[in-house]
């Protein structure tokens, strides 16, 4: 009965051992959050000596698009705008401690004219103070122009810079 358990406990543990040994495999990803494409291969060979020894190769095809940032050290607001699919854009802002107690909300801007102003077309919308980000969905299409505003009440007390963007 021993030996019975000692072959069995010797065979589990071959079998083990082999199933985390291949000679080669090569996954490939689409790394869908960075858009950005990753192939890797990994060789394990082992030579007559015994010696085990790895290959591994990386390969990046595509570095991921940076959002466009522009500063506005002036007014105190860091805007940054990235344009997605579905004429779509991801918009985030920072604003200086100074305007945050100030603020009682931000107006978002969006014109194909340059420099966007409330109430002079274009299209707007408006977060809260405790809010610095927005996905903003379903605008035209094409080369259109962005910028942030500051609201205390209804009164905008400091714009950011403007950002020209292409809407897809």
């Amino acid at each position: 009965m021993k030996k019975l358990s000692f072959l069995i406990a010797t065979f589990a543990l071959l079998v083990l051992v082999g199933a985390g040994c291949s000679d080669t495999s090569t996954p490939q990803s689409k790394d869908a959050s960075t858009d950005e494409s990753v192939e890797a291969t990994v060789e394990v060979t082992d030579n007559q000596e015994g010696e085990t020894t790895e290959e591994q190769t990386v390969e990046q095809t595509e570095e991921p698009e940076q959002p466009e940032e522009v500063i506005n050290t002036e007014s105190g607001i860091t805007l940054k705008v990235e344009a997605l699919e579905n004429a779509s854009l991801n918009l985030a802002w920072e604003v200086s401690d100074e305007l945050k107690e100030q603020a009682t909300g931000y107006r978002l801007l969006l014109d194909e004219e340059p420099n966007p102003q409330f109430g002079q077309g274009g299209y707007w919308y408006e977060r809260g103070s405790a809010h610095f980000d927005k996905k903003w969905t379903d605008l035209p299409l094409g080369k259109q122009y962005v910028r942030v505003c500051v609201l205390k009440g209804t009164e905008c007390i400091a714009d950011s810079n403007e950002i020209e963007v292409e809407v897809k």
